[in-house]
């Protein structure tokens, strides 16, 4: 996938977040604050939250660092915490640090550190963290943070004329500041270019700040089970596709897999609680005539069912447990 947006702060003013939408951008990445006090939050950016969550877009946030050392990174990240939690975001959350005047005296080892510390910090705190640096620094002063270890976000302009050039970037990012240049309603902005869906993951997942959705609570394996039994409502083609997001490929390999095989696949009822068989069918959208359940009887190790009442009973049995077979 490829998706654009702007990274924003106090210092791109009063802003029209419709009209940032309509230019073909998904998602905006907001400046929280800085430093090392909850008194340094960004003056916009409650509003641009607020303000971007009506028009549509996704959220993402950074906190611009001026650590010095390790252990004061891990003051930023609680200060960080303390002005974003509560929200929710379609996009990680990130530590910035690119201006070296902020960071004079941290050796490299102290920088990575700094980036480890705060990430790790959001992470303990439900969030998907990363770092945003640029290509310079990336390659200069915080090359030995872990490749994959967080998400990065690195900055290299090219030409700066506005649009996506074809860079060489040292980190394979997720997402790439390619401009400051972009031009909308005659201001200028930094725009990105996002290469993953982190949507998709950070709520099947249940983080920065969503509930963890049902798919995220069941395995592979559960999941492809419930679609051979036709429940779960994960659809067909494409509806699935968007319904499984990144486990679609794992999951319906998984399914391919069963349907191959040569046991026979067992499907159940739906179950019910019923005092009767023929209610208790009627109340799932099955047909109850005695010739339908004499078939259920069959597929469920009962011979020569006619109706009577110990049969029923086993069948009910069956069916409160979510037992029955599908004749």
């Amino acid at each position: 996938m490829k998706e654009f947006g702007l990274d924003l702060s106090k210092h791109n003013g009063d802003l029209n977040f419709t009209a940032i939408k309509n230019a073909a951008n998904n998602f905006v990445i907001l400046r929280a604050g800085y430093g090392n006090s909850v008194s340094q939050k960004d003056t916009k950016f409650e509003e641009y939250y607020k303000s971007a969550k009506t028009a549509g877009l996704k959220v993402g946030v950074y906190w611009y660092s001026y650590a010095l050392t390790p252990s004061e990174a891990i003051i930023e990240a609680k200060c960080f915490y303390e002005v974003i939690k509560g929200k929710q975001f379609e996009y990680p959350v990130y530590f910035d640090i690119e201006n070296r005047d902020h960071h004079k005296g941290a050796s490299n080892a102290e920088l990575v550190k700094m980036c480890q510390n705060f990430c790790d910090f959001m992470e303990s705190k439900g969030y998907l963290a990363g770092v945003y640096a640029n290509t310079d620094w990336f390659t200069n002063y915080i090359s030995g943070l872990p490749k994959g270890k967080y998400n990065e976000w690195e900055a290299n302009y090219g030409l700066n004329d506005g649009t996506l050039q074809d860079v060489k970037l040292v980190r394979n990012p997720h997402i790439h500041q390619f401009t400051s240049n972009y031009e909308l309603n005659n201001k200028k902005f930094d725009r990105n270019v996002s290469y993953f869906d982190f949507e998709t993951v950070i709520k099947e997942r249940g983080l920065n700040g969503f509930s963890k959705n049902r798919l995220g609570k069941l395995t592979d394996n559960q999941v492809a089970n419930e679609i051979i039994q036709g429940v779960g409502e994960w659809g067909n083609g494409d509806e699935r596709k968007k319904k499984l997001g990144l486990r679609y490929t794992a999951i319906q390999n998984i399914v391919n897999k069963k349907l191959l095989n040569d046991k026979p696949i067992v499907l159940y009822y739906k179950s019910f609680n019923s005092t009767s068989i023929v209610d208790g069918l009627k109340s799932i959208g099955i047909n109850s005539s005695l010739e339908t359940r004499k078939k259920i009887a069959k597929a469920n190790g009962i011979s020569n069912y006619n109706g009577n009442t110990s049969d029923n009973v086993k069948l009910l049995k069956l069916a409160r447990q979510g037992k029955l077979k599908k004749a």
